[in-house]
């Protein structure tokens, strides 16, 4: 048996399929349209070597209960946009070549694509659906009834394709009960119904004329394949040959684009967005307060913490040491040769320095090396412009801005860091909340999207 196999779970049950029935010691049903053809590259920013492209084209059955998405399992598609688990083999005795996830990202009268993912995310990691690739819904075609015209939604410059998933947010103006927007968001709660359904599928696009000019639109079908045509109640009797109503776009209400599965990290202590390294001793701040006892800032390499605003901590900052000497630099040389009585320093270690008189130039410094209990080298940028000497203050701890953390030492390429923290930017950011720390904001997020919110260390 040499074919391409796939293994897919739903709901807890293991479903094999191929391009055409086999059997062996299982049996793989010809459920399969197309099989991936893989490729492999950089997994977004991580470093790792990963599947970079590949999907996966099944029969579109929604009514035979042995496939993977019959039955009560083809609603589940719509319900919540989620992962499944996949594994593809070289032959039923063969090597796994891929073992990760897949998710839906078109759907036809007569198929199901998915796309392929690795299993990437780590420590209770979560994916979710989000529209952030979207454009605006400026108008809204109505047609009479006895028509049976498909609704039409006027967007300009949309790049929707029929068969492809899209959703919509915030129509609050227009379009805010018709059928493809159930009651089920509550704006004084802010949170999703997890019931509810935003899910939907592009049935045809065209260009309609608005003022002489032609502008793109599109009409959709529910989950069911079924055109949507019914009516928003601001319509009350739409006249021959339609009835139009408009939205003057903010640019922030009427969105419509396709749900993205975007990185966010559920749980207390990791805020597993990638952090930006700046230098090897410094990572950018993601909006964490500065100064706050109870949610100080850490930040560790593999696991390990290295950094803290915490000074119950083993790695604070500790900004109140401060140590005095003196420093000599030779014409020439980068080296900065410094001379203080058991200074305590270990080589990597990340000081802010200060050369109180002589012509050496002050800032944030990392120990090249540790002569002796008192004696400890730091590099410059360039070289002396004669011999420099005078006296020098080393503060050992670097306190966080805004903007930069400066670490307690430098930190190796490859390594994974991960940072933790209380937000600063809920007040603003999160309208109508209260949320602040990390894990208050990814509850928010999560129910916004009617998603359930599971904590796991």
């Amino acid at each position: 048996m040499s074919d391409l196999l796939a293994e897919i779970t739903v709901q807890g049950t293991v479903y094999r399929v191929s391009k055409k029935g086999l059997a062996g010691q299982y049996f793989y049903h010809p459920f399969v349209v197309r099989m991936p053809t893989l490729e492999l590259g950089q997994v977004e920013d991580s470093g790792k070597i990963g599947v970079k492209f590949g999907f996966i084209t099944l029969t579109n059955e929604p009514t035979n209960p042995e496939h993977p998405f019959g039955l009560r399992r083809y609603n589940s598609l719509f319900s919540v946009q989620q992962l499944f688990p996949c594994v593809l083999r070289w032959g039923e005795a063969g090597r796994v070549l891929f073992e990760g996830q897949i998710f839906l990202q078109t759907i036809t009268e007569k198929e199901i694509s998915f796309a392929l993912t690795d299993k990437t995310y780590e420590l209770g990691a979560r994916p979710f659906s989000l529209t952030e690739s979207f454009v605006f819904v400026e108008r809204i075609r109505v047609f009479p009834l006895t028509e049976n015209t498909p609704v039409k939604f006027i967007a300009p410059n949309h790049p929707f394709q029929t068969g492809q998933i899209i959703t919509f947010e915030k129509m609050t103006a227009i379009g805010s009960d018709v059928e493809y927007t159930p009651q089920s968001y509550d704006q004084s709660l802010q949170s999703q119904d997890p019931d509810s359904d935003n899910y939907y599928i592009i049935d045809s696009t065209d260009a309609v004329d608005i003022g002489g000019s032609p502008v793109s639109a599109f009409t959709i079908q529910n989950k069911r394949l079924i055109p949507v045509v019914e009516m928003p109640s601001d319509v009350v009797s739409p006249s021959y040959p339609y009835t139009e109503v408009v939205y003057s776009s903010d640019g922030y209400n009427h969105r419509v684009g396709f749900p993205q599965r975007v990185p966010f990290s559920w749980g207390v202590i990791q805020h597993k967005t990638p952090v930006l390294k700046k230098k090897s001793n410094e990572v950018a701040n993601p909006s964490l307060e500065l100064n706050n006892p109870a949610y100080p800032i850490e930040v560790s390499e593999d696991g390990v913490l290295i950094f803290s605003t915490s000074s119950a901590s083993s790695e604070y900052y500790n900004p109140g040491i401060s140590l005095s000497g003196t420093y000599t630099q030779s014409s020439g040389s980068t080296e900065i040769s410094i001379t203080i009585t058991s200074h305590g320093l270990a080589t990597g270690r990340t000081i802010n320095v200060s050369f109180t008189t002589g012509s050496a130039i002050s800032g944030v410094y990392t120990v090249t090396s540790v002569v002796s209990s008192s004696v400890f080298t730091v590099t410059a940028g360039s070289g002396a412009a004669s011999n420099y000497s005078g006296s020098v203050t080393v503060t050992v701890g670097i306190a966080p801005t805004a903007t930069t953390i400066t670490l307690n030492r430098n930190t190796f390429q490859g390594t994974t860091l991960s940072i933790s923290g209380k937000s600063n930017r809920a007040a603003a950011a999160i309208p109508l909340s209260t949320s602040s720390t990390l894990s208050e904001f990814f509850t928010y997020v999560a129910n916004q999207f009617g998603f359930s919110y599971e904590e796991k260390l």
